[in-house]
């Protein structure tokens, strides 16, 4: 999943045509804005193993555009959700869970504490849950777009507007 801010406004579009140092500031304001996303997004992210969190980012597409993503490979399926959970509602069907599926999950099982029930032994319970992840799905943690909606409430549009007003001052457009 991918969040990008962009400039739309045309106050903001006008003000940009009249200055240079109008676009500079509202380039710096927007990635704050994207900056202000990516940590909201890294503290909402779910941590099983951190690797979420540590593949968030943003970056410059190009000016005065900003995205916000997840390089982690199950990024979308963690904001979305897959199988009956998921977008599309139905199960996931057949799938591999790689070459360390079942390891990572005996992992996880022995960072969070599990115990299996009485009969079940703890060789099974990782095959159980990848059973079962693989029967039904996951449902959805969202991160990235609550972040974005916690942020981009209108401080960013702010940053944008106070950048722009910045900007025309010091170029002596506006007192």
């Amino acid at each position: 999943m991918t969040i990008s801010l962009k400039v739309e406004a045309t106050g903001v579009q006008d003000a940009l045509a009249r200055s240079p140092l109008v676009l500079r500031y509202v380039d710096q304001a927007l990635a704050t804005g994207a900056a202000l996303i990516q940590r909201e997004a890294v503290r909402a992210a779910p941590k099983a193993d951190g690797t979420l969190a540590r593949n968030i980012q943003s970056g410059r597409l190009q000016v005065l555009l900003h995205q916000i993503n997840s390089r982690a490979a199950h990024g979308a399926y963690v904001e979305r959700g897959i199988g009956l959970y998921g977008p599309e509602r139905r199960a996931p069907g057949k799938g591999g869970l790689g070459t360390n599926g079942l390891a990572n999950i005996a992992a996880w099982i022995r960072r969070r504490g599990i115990t299996p029930r009485n009969g079940v032994t703890p060789a099974q319970l990782p095959f159980l849950i990848a059973r079962k992840i693989a029967r039904d799905g996951t449902r959805a943690q969202p991160y990235l777009a609550p972040a974005n909606n916690r942020q981009n409430a209108g401080r960013i549009a702010d940053l944008v507007q106070a950048a722009a007003r910045r900007g025309l001052t010091e170029a002596g457009l506006i007192r």
